[in-house]
């Protein structure tokens, strides 16, 4: 084999590690976008509920304010049955006003 075969056949293999070593590095970089975005989606879902449980801690408060009760599990028990009385759907929409 003549030495510029040999030189050019050295690149290659260069070029071919550093072409491995890439994509091995964006194997990882989307590894690691959907951790992210797993992680991301959970912190979501989590402050959604956040959010329903200020709402209903807001209507318990206002059902206590109402009746002129001060227990908060009466309060609570009261919110429960109203939301079994109107159905998941109807008290979506009036927890969104």
């Amino acid at each position: 084999m003549t030495p510029e075969f040999l030189e050019g056949s050295d690149l290659i293999a260069s070029a071919g590690q550093k072409i491995r070593r890439l994509l091995d590095e964006r194997d990882k970089l989307k590894a690691d976008i959907e951790r992210h975005r797993e992680r991301a989606n959970k912190a979501q879902g989590r402050w959604e509920n956040h959010e329903q449980i200020d709402c209903a801690l807001k209507c318990a408060a206002e059902i206590e304010e109402v009746l002129g009760t001060r227990d908060p599990v009466v309060a609570a028990r009261m919110l429960r049955a109203l939301i079994k009385a109107v159905g998941p759907e109807k008290w979506e929409e009036i927890r969104v006003r």
